[in-house]
């Protein structure tokens, strides 16, 4: 059924699809609701190609529930079924009505009620679908109540499987993805840490490890910090974007340890070249930087070692042989007669006298 609605110089045209379905108390609408100029006339057919184009892109979806020891479901939407594939009456059977029975992954630490009812705004996690498959979803959280007063959780959530390529990308690179919003005037609004990212300095969730620009320069190692956040606000401020921000520096783990940690982004920009969002990744390097630290003292050592007056021999003395590694130049000619150690230590202790 269609229904239109006249608003201001628009219609809101409506479709109702099977109406009102009313489960257990839980009351789920499915309506798409459109706004078309006046001498538009939008047909069933036309709804139809309209829905299956918009659908192609995974609507975002929502469910609501309690804070309960299980985060009992308490509605869900006909969208969000949907991308996941599940009809209602099986995604209860199959979840038993508990969120904490949908995700799937070693980050559910998010799940415990107290820590859960902590937590609002966006993030990200792996939900299973129909296929017994988890794919990857982004999320908002958000708080209400019902109209008896009990505290509800609400959750909208959209599944991208440009996202979950994007993050099998990052597990082959062993990366992790972030990125700041900026506003008109260049300051940053908005900030956003991947799972890979926290993971890699020790911590679970977005309690650990807030969204905020302050947790990530207060873990930089007090050193690097000037140099890293200037290099960001000067490739940022590039209208030109001939800054990239590329950046090498230490980060401290929750264990209190620092390590090397290689980030690269790209910007992008609003037409007069203000920074809009600038996207990177998050690579651990400490391995590489420690082999680099292990050829430079080796380099160092060897310097140091063929500059000076030392002499160094490998001697077996079962056998009563020797071996030069190194030679000072006033023992080279005993080195050269002599055929073994014995004979080598008494021309020595001859020359000496």
């Amino acid at each position: 059924m269609v229904q239109c609605h006249k608003y201001k110089q628009l219609y809101i045209v409506v479709f109702v699809e099977n109406g009102y379905m009313q489960t257990d108390n839980r009351l789920i609408q499915k309506e798409t609701v459109f706004y078309c100029d006046k001498d538009f006339k939008l047909s069933d057919e036309n709804y139809n190609a309209v829905k299956e184009a918009v659908n192609f892109y995974n609507l975002v979806g929502f469910l609501s529930g309690y804070y309960d020891e299980k985060l009992s479901i308490a509605c869900v939407s006909s969208y969000f079924l949907q991308s996941l594939g599940y009809e209602y009456d099986e995604f209860m059977e199959i979840s038993s009505g508990s969120l904490k029975n949908i995700f799937y992954g070693e980050n559910q630490s998010f799940l415990d009620v107290e820590r859960f009812k902590k937590i609002h705004g966006i993030g990200e996690g792996r939900m299973i679908n129909k296929a017994d498959a988890p794919v990857y979803v982004r999320m908002y959280k958000a708080d209400s109540v019902d109209e008896y007063g009990n505290r509800l959780w609400v959750l909208s959530v959209q599944t991208d499987w440009v996202q979950q390529n994007l993050k099998l990308i990052n597990n082959v690179l062993k990366s992790g993805m972030w990125y700041f919003d900026f506003d008109m005037k260049g300051n940053i609004t908005d900030v956003f840490w991947s799972h890979e990212f926290r993971r890699m300095l020790g911590y679970h969730d977005v309690l650990d490890f807030p969204n905020t620009i302050e947790m990530w320069k207060e873990n930089i190692y007090p050193e690097d910090r000037e140099m890293v956040i200037s290099m960001l606000q000067e490739a940022a401020a590039d209208i030109h974007d001939c800054k990239k921000y590329n950046a090498e520096y230490r980060m401290r783990k929750i264990d209190g340890s620092y390590q090397w940690f290689r980030t690269s982004a790209e910007t992008i920009r609003r037409r007069d070249g203000s920074p809009l969002r600038m996207v990177g990744t998050f690579i651990n390097i400490e391995e590489q930087r420690s082999q680099e630290l292990f050829v430079k003292k080796s380099d160092a050592f060897h310097r140091a070692y063929t500059e000076s007056n030392i002499c160094e021999y490998y001697v077996n003395l079962k056998d009563n042989t020797f071996d030069s590694l190194k030679v000072e130049n006033s023992l080279l000619g005993l080195f050269e007669k002599s055929t073994t150690w014995d004979d080598f230590l008494k021309k020595v202790q001859l020359g000496m006298n």
